[in-house]
C-alpha cells in the first residue's frame, strides 16, 4: 500500500483500474442499429412522415433525414449494415480477457508503485 492521503478505491480521478469500463459494441447491437434502420425503412414506404419515425424509433430528425436520403438513393439495401468498422483488434478476446484480469488486480500485484491521480505525488 502507498503513503498516500488518499485510497484508491475511492480516488476522485476514479478509482481502480478494474472500476474502468470500455465502450463495447457487440455484433448484437449492431443488428439491432440496423434493425432500426430498417424499421425506419418500412415506415418511409407507407408514408409515415419524418418526424413521427424519429419519435417512433428514438433518433433525432437529422438521422432519419440521412436514413430517408440514402434509401431513396439505393433502397433497403442502403440500410443494411456495412459490418463491423474500424481497424481489426490486435489483441484476441482470450488476450483482452486476460489484461482485463491483470487490470483488475491492480498494479501493485505486478510490481509497480500505484499513485492517486489527485495528488499526483509518489508515496513516501
Amino acid at each position: 500500500m502507498t503513503d498516500c492521503a488518499h485510497d484508491l478505491t475511492s480516488c476522485e480521478s476514479g478509482g481502480t483500474a478494474s472500476s474502468i469500463q470500455r465502450p463495447s459494441r457487440s455484433s448484437r447491437d449492431l443488428k439491432a442499429l440496423e434493425e432500426r434502420r430498417l424499421r425506419a425503412a418500412d415506415l418511409f414506404r407507407r408514408g409515415v412522415i419524418p418526424a413521427e419515425i424519429a419519435r417512433q424509433l428514438g433518433v433525432t430528425h437529422q438521422v432519419v433525414s440521412e436514413w430517408r436520403k440514402a434509401w431513396r438513393a439505393g433502397g433497403r439495401a442502403a440500410l443494411r449494415s456495412a459490418g463491423r468498422v474500424g481497424r481489426p483488434a490486435k489483441l484476441s478476446r482470450t488476450q483482452l480477457a486476460k489484461v482485463e484480469k491483470a487490470l483488475a488486480k491492480g498494479a501493485e500485484a505486478h510490481g509497480y508503485v500505484a499513485i492517486c491521480g489527485p495528488c499526483r505525488a509518489w508515496p513516501r
